[in-house]
Formats: C-alpha cells, sequence, structure tokens
C-alpha cells in the first residue's frame, strides 16, 4: 500500500532542542558558519515546499545537521558537501531504504509523508527531509531494547530488493585514507602507521573467517537510536549493506549480546577491532566538526593501542593459537 502524502500541519506547540525530560540534554555544536548554511538551505527549502515562517531548530549537528523545521513536524538533514560526489544518488537509496522499512513497520524515524521527502538542493547544500519525534538520545542502558529494535530492522531488510554494497566497501575506503600521504592530516604519522598495521592485520583475519552475509544497518551505534514514548526508533541508513550479522552487533554494548542468538564471538571479536580502526580514521579525518568526533578518534586509538599492548605480552603470546588468530 502506498503511502499518501497528509495534508501539512503545524505542531501544536514549537519545540526546541532543550531537554524533553529525565537525562536529555542539549548537544553542544560547532563550525557556527557551516551550521548557518544548513540552516539558511533548509528554510529556503522548508518556504519553497509550502512551510512558511519556520524557526530552524538544530537537533544534532555530527557528520550530518539535523534541523528541526519548527512549528513543522518536519526535520532536514542537511548533507555535507564532499568534493568529486553527487550526494543526491546516495540520498535516493538512502530514502529508497528508509521507505521500504516503514511499509513492513519497523522500528525507525520515517521519511516525511507531509512534503516531498528529497533529496532537495539548495545552494550547493544537499537534504533529505523526515518525520520529527520527540524523543531523548539513547544511553548504554537502552542497548538491549535497542538491539530487540534493530532484530526487526534486520527481518525487513532481508525483503529489500534494491542493490546494496558489501560492507567491505566502507573498509577498503578507510584504508585509501591511511594510504594517502596528504590525507588525515591531524593523526600523527606513528599513529597513521599503526592504524594501517592494524587494518591490514584484521582484514586478514576477516579473510580466514566463515561469513553469510545479510543485509544490515551498517552503522547502528546508540547515536543513531532516539527512545522516544513509542520505543527505540532507528536513524541513519546511508551505510546499509550486504555483510555478517556482527559488523552491525560490533557497534552495539556487549549488554545487547544475549538479543541476537547465534553470535560468532571470535569474528565478533574482529569486527569490534575493525570497526575501532574505522571509527578512529573517520573521525581523525574531521576531527573538530564536532566535539564528539575528537573524543571518539582518542578514545578508538587508545584502545586499539592498549588492545595490541596486551595482546603483545609474554601471558597472551602463550595463549593457544584460535580459529581466527594469526599463526
Amino acid at each position: 500500500m502506498s503511502r499518501r502524502r497528509r495534508k501539512l500541519r503545524r505542531v501544536g506547540r514549537p519545540l526546541s532542542a532543550k531537554p524533553l525530560g529525565g537525562d536529555c540534554r542539549e548537544l553542544i555544536v560547532t563550525h557556527k558558519e557551516r551550521q548557518e548554511r544548513a540552516i539558511r538551505a533548509a528554510v529556503a527549502v522548508a518556504n519553497r515546499l509550502g512551510m512558511t515562517s519556520v524557526t530552524p531548530v538544530i537537533l544534532k549537528d555530527s557528520n550530518h545537521t539535523s534541523i528541526h523545521l519548527v512549528p513543522f513536524p518536519v526535520v532536514a538533514r542537511v548533507v555535507a558537501p564532499r568534493v568529486g560526489q553527487d550526494p543526491s544518488t546516495a540520498l535516493s537509496a538512502e530514502l529508497s531504504v528508509a521507505e521500504h522499512l516503514a511499509r513492513a513497520g519497523a522500528p525507525i524515524v520515517a521519511p516525511t509523508i507531509d512534503v516531498p521527502p528529497g533529496p532537495h538542493l539548495e545552494a550547493n547544500e544537499t537534504m533529505t527531509l523526515w518525520q520529527f519525534v520527540a524523543h531523548c538520545p539513547a544511553e548504554e542502558s537502552d542497548g538491549p531494547v535497542a538491539a530487540e529494535g534493530l532484530r526487526e530492522i534486520h527481518s525487513a531488510l532481508g525483503s529489500y530488493l534494491g542493490r546494496l554494497p558489501s560492507f567491505e566497501v566502507a573498509l577498503d575506503a578507510c584504508r585509501r585514507l591511511l594510504q594517502e600521504e596528504t590525507a588525515l592530516p591531524a593523526l600523527a604519522t606513528p599513529d597513521k602507521h599503526f592504524l594501517l598495521t592494524e587494518h591490514d592485520r584484521l582484514r586478514r583475519l576477516l579473510g580466514a573467517a566463515a561469513m553469510a552475509p545479510v543485509a544490515i544497518h551498517g552503522d547502528p551505534h546508540l547515536g543513531n537510536v532516539l527512545m522516544t514514548p513509542r520505543g527505540p526508533r532507528w536513524t541513519d541508513w546511508e551505510s546499509v549493506c550486504l555483510g555478517p550479522l556482527e559488523w552491525d552487533l560490533a557497534c552495539l554494548p556487549e549488554s545487547t549480546l544475549a538479543i541476537v542468538p547465534a553470535v560468532n564471538t571470535e569474528l565478533l571479536a574482529v569486527l569490534r577491532d575493525l570497526r575501532s580502526v574505522c571509527v578512529a580514521v573517520w573521525c581523525w579525518a574531521e576531527p573538530d566538526r564536532a566535539s564528539e568526533k575528537r573524543q571518539a578518534a582518542e578514545y578508538h586509538l587508545r584502545r586499539l593501542r592498549e588492545r595490541s599492548r596486551a595482546a603483545a605480552s609474554p601471558a597472551a603470546q602463550r595463549r593457544a593459537v584460535g580459529p581466527l588468530q594469526e599463526t
């Protein structure tokens, strides 16, 4: 059944990025000029679609900028422009996945049905439009219930007929950044070499592993979950791909593992470390875009260094070599 456009209505009262209750906190954002460009573009698109006199409220500013177009129940997700890339194709694919999941009744934040969801282009800024839902950010304690929702999403993705890339496409892109001499200028050269060495070591282990690729979210960390009165709602479909379930689970806290049966714990351990390499690289690429970027970059680099030192200890070297360990 097709999803029909509704007559656009205004939300009963203006909403802001202030706490909605509990432990919800206003997100601290950076890069004022970039934000202002995103806001101007979102307001222009809103006006073009008949949403006039909006008050833009930034809900999140990290990889992309999410702007609630108060008083309407619509959020503009403005994508950062990238040299040499046309974001419209990727955003159209993301909307296709999200619309499929919405039709399947999966627990997601759906594209808006009040106006065309996009992609929309305005002044070199590209965006998609999504339904606004009142929410709090997910905390680690929300991991199990978020994982339950992710199981529903995996089930719904199983019937998606569109083409999806392999999860290894993102791994290859990560390695290219590490190899490129002028890339990652904020990352110290020894750290860059260390991450490249770890990446290659882990890819060798991955190549020896038995995997069963299925359609997965691709980037289901808890920052992509909104906790609503109706339960968790997942967002961000730009990384949907074909890969092992363990690649998704590598994003989630250990407490969620009981939710997903038949987890290959050895594969999961390798993919957790490989995920750390990728997050470190992606965050070091733009460490000052948002405060949490630098924090994540430093955390994952430190985590990998500590694990490398622990693995090199005499006690660790005396352990038996397992099926996913190098010999």
